[in-house]
């Protein structure tokens, strides 16, 4: 099929852009409210039986994909870090999981660092909470005198390693306190997810779902809920209305080398940090020649 053949899809309520942590929680709760929501996804679809607890084995759900190009004065590698594929680099995390406080909210007003957030930790204290109670948290929220104010974790902490506790007594003996660092492991039987195994490789992906990773939690919910993920498509461009302020749907390329429009009441860019501003940057128009939200000519630099 030549490039410049498009094949239209059928209008759909939501389009999502990645099937990472964030684009699999929107389809979770946006589908079994009714609404129509593919996910277009530049990766495999990933399942819990394709992850192995070896460090090996996962550079298969790190280090593949399309290469990126770093170029100019300061370079920066970033697959690592990236996702590919259903769960994107939720399926490869760490788990660890602590709450912002307060004061990084507002470093440039406290310390004349960074840039201010647009909203305080109080407008997101209940987030906080509903999201560990969905992935399931496991910590000591009576050790962690330094948390923030929030609801307790659901779980019990995960277990001390001996060199864990070999630091902890040294920290209490200098009259420095600490706590188990909250993770999105569970330590318990919970929600119909396992207990961890601690066979401690958690960023090579979870076999058994212990760990909170999308394909655990999210991406079930919204695929038994009529999400359709759309596997090797990649995104080329977000169109919009002639004056610029309405995303009408996008272009991409599927697993054949074939150009596809999918219109959509609303397109979700849920990638990383590197696709997010391509595809901002490369769906450039009239109405915004800089590239889609970037007034501020600020999106894709800072990396």
């Amino acid at each position: 099929m030549a490039a410049q053949d498009k094949v239209a899809q059928d209008k759909v309520d939501v389009l999502i852009i990645g099937a990472g942590m964030a684009g699999s929680l929107i389809a979770s709760k946006l589908a079994p409210k009714g609404k129509k929501v593919v996910i277009l996804e530049a990766g495999p679809a990933w399942q819990q039986k394709d992850l192995i607890s070896s460090d090996i084995w996962n550079r298969r759900i790190k280090w593949s994909g399309p290469t990126v190009f770093a170029t100019g004065s300061s370079p920066v590698g970033h697959a690592g870090n990236a996702g590919w594929g259903n769960g994107g680099a939720g399926i490869h995390h760490f788990a660890q999981w602590p709450r912002l406080h307060p004061e990084d909210f507002k470093t440039f007003s406290l310390y004349g660092r960074g840039v201010d957030w647009p909203f305080t930790y109080e407008d997101l204290q209940a987030d906080y909470d509903q999201v560990q109670e969905d992935v399931g948290i496991c910590g000591d929220a009576v050790k962690e005198t330094w948390r923030p104010p929030g609801k307790p974790y659901p779980m019990p902490p995960i277990k001390a390693f001996d060199h864990a506790v070999l630091m902890a007594n040294a920290f209490e003996k200098v009259g420095i306190a600490t706590a188990p660092m909250p993770l999105a492991i569970n330590t318990i039987d919970y929600k119909g997810r396992p207990g961890c195994l601690y066979d401690g490789w958690c960023g090579s992906g979870c076999p058994i779902g212990s760990l909170g990773d999308p394909l655990a939690v999210y991406l079930p919910i919204a695929t038994k809920a009529g999400t359709e993920v759309r596997n090797f498509c990649s995104v080329t461009k977000i169109l919009t209305n002639d004056k610029g302020d309405k995303a009408l749907g996008v272009e991409y390329y599927d697993a054949k080398k074939e150009h596809h429009v999918q219109m959509a009441s609303v397109v979700i860019i849920a990638g990383n940090a590197i696709q997010n501003a391509r595809l901002l940057l490369n769906s450039a128009t009239g109405a915004h020649p800089k590239g889609l939200s970037n007034r501020s000519d600020m999106v894709g630099r800072n990396y």
